[in-house]
This record gives structure tokens, C-alpha cells and sequence, in this order.
């Protein structure tokens, strides 16, 4: 089941939602956003459902944070890079 505010939504500022609940966006940003959500439902909408987000983020274990980057690291190769050009040489 998706995010209920996902379906037919209407404004492009949706997913500045997320970027104002972690923390990301500058000050004059944030105004902006703010604003904007005393009136539009589907960014109002999609501020509800994301609004444990960074809590829920936080609850994470550091231990648990490392290992998923550790093991996305080794499974992620960028064409042209280093590891990856010498990746059939080993």
C-alpha cells in the first residue's frame, strides 16, 4: 500500500515535504514551504503521513545504519570508477 496523497496528486511541492521534515531546506525555503501549506491538501496531506518520518529514522541503530551502507557499497559499482574498471582484473 502507497502513500495515500501519491495518488492523483496535483502539486509539484509534494516532496518538499520530506526535505522540510528532515531538515534540508534554508530558512527562506522553509517559509516558503510553510506558506504553502496553509493551503494546498496535498502537500497538507503528505506532511501527515511523513510526519514520523525523521523519528522513525532516528530509532535506527548506528550498527544497522553502517552495515546497510557497508553492504549497498559493495553492490553499487559507478561505471568509469576505479573499483569497477579493475573488478574483472582480481
Amino acid at each position: 500500500m502507497g502513500l495515500a496523497y501519491t495518488a492523483g496528486t496535483t502539486c509539484e511541492r509534494h516532496c518538499d515535504v520530506a526535505s522540510l521534515l528532515l531538515g534540508a531546506l534554508t530558512l527562506p525555503e522553509e517559509r516558503e514551504l510553510t506558506t504553502h501549506l496553509a493551503a494546498c491538501r496535498t502537500c497538507q496531506a503528505a506532511l501527515d503521513e511523513l510526519g514520523t518520518l525523521p523519528d522513525l529514522l532516528a530509532s535506527v541503530p548506528r550498527s544497522d545504519v553502517e552495515l546497510i551502507n557497508r553492504s549497498t557499497s559493495r553492490s553499487c559499482r559507478v561505471p568509469g570508477s576505479v573499483e569497477a574498471s579493475t573488478a574483472g582484473t582480481r
